[in-house]
């Protein structure tokens, strides 16, 4: 009943962008790591899956407008995928 009662939780706090956004902190570092080694006017592309492990797609515009708001959005280019 306890572990219900965790899933259904973790379940409604994914629903808001700030939720979505912090759950997915290892996600970002690694797209972080990507972005800083790439060079000026390189594309990066950073890939969602919708896998147990991954991150799930309704994050995908979150993470987005996450990106956009970023200082070294202008020296790079990304393209966000998804893969099911």
């Amino acid at each position: 009943m306890k572990r219900h009662l965790k899933e259904l939780k973790s379940l409604q706090q994914s629903e808001s962008n700030e939720s979505i956004l912090k759950n997915f902190q290892a996600f970002i570092a690694g797209a972080m790591t990507k972005i800083n080694s790439a060079l000026p006017g390189q594309t990066v592309v950073l890939i969602f899956t919708n896998g147990d492990r991954g991150t799930p797609i309704k994050a995908r515009k979150t993470i987005e407008d996450w990106i956009d708001q970023q200082p070294w959005r202008e020296r790079v280019q990304i393209h966000i995928q998804a893969r099911s």
